[in-house]
């Protein structure tokens, strides 16, 4: 479903730089570029427009506001988790799929040297 939703041309330097990322591993990726970029990034915007938001509405500080930072806190890096792993799952497919693209377009070369 996701395969011409998520495809990536891949340049050489899109593969060297997958390629160095990946060497690092899955759980680097997710915990660096999930966790901490996506849901560290989401967990303060959002914090800043909510509060923003609800200040200039109402001039004061939301009810609650340490349960919903708890719970922004909680959720945010897991959501990040998840689109750590997501985002790694749909590249690695996309890179697999072009090494193996690029294996047989290899292949079917030297078969047509060796044959002419």
């Amino acid at each position: 479903m996701f395969n011409n939703f998520f495809s990536i041309s891949w340049t050489p330097e899109r593969l060297h730089r997958w390629e160095k990322t990946r060497s690092k591993g899955k759980r680097h990726f997710v915990l660096w570029r999930g966790v901490i970029f996506w849901g560290g990034f989401m967990f303060v915007i959002m914090q800043l427009w909510q509060f923003g938001f609800w200040y200039y509405r109402y001039h004061s500080a939301p009810p609650a506001i340490t349960a919903y930072l708890l719970l922004c806190a909680i959720g945010y890096p897991i959501g990040g988790w998840w689109w750590g792993n997501t985002v790694w799952t749909m590249t690695e497919r996309s890179y697999q799929a072009h090494q193996q693209h690029d294996t047989t377009a290899l292949q079917s070369r030297n078969d047509t040297t060796e044959v002419g």
